[in-house]
């Protein structure tokens, strides 16, 4: 059986054709087994051959938010959030039951990804769609 994560890269490829990273992150900690994210790179390659696109998208090791909170181009998914624009070039999608005060705290901005609480793998679809959306005008 496939997991969210890799039906999410997948759906991500498939859908959002611009995407061009896909960024894993923990709040706390950042340990990950290399032999899944090489698994989500080999899922994103098939994805992205599936729908022709001409660059493969990169899979980035695991990140701490805190990395991911110096880039003022990073926006996290919040409900009540702005609404998303074309100076946001990546979306943070949140664990389920959202980030903590001190994450959103610290976050450059929030964006709405809609008026629905979205599972994360979800989210992360929604939001690629919506960047396409605003790239494409």
């Amino acid at each position: 059986m496939r997991r969210r994560d890799e039906e999410q890269v997948e759906f991500c490829q498939l859908v959002a054709d611009f995407i061009d990273r896909h960024v894993q992150h923990h709040g706390d900690c950042a340990s990950v087994v290399r032999a899944h994210r090489d698994h989500l790179a080999v899922e994103a390659r098939e994805a992205a051959m599936q729908s022709r696109r001409v660059w493969l998208p990169e899979v980035h090791r695991v990140q701490m938010l805190a990395n991911l909170m110096a880039d003022h181009t990073v926006a996290f998914a919040e409900p009540g959030g702005a609404l998303l624009d074309a100076s946001h070039h990546l979306v943070v999608v949140g664990p389920e039951g959202g980030f903590s005060h001190e994450e959103l705290h610290g976050a450059p901005a929030t964006v709405s990804l809609g008026e629905s609480v979205l599972r994360a793998e979800t989210a992360a679809i929604v939001a690629g769609t919506l960047m396409v959306s605003l790239r494409r005008g």
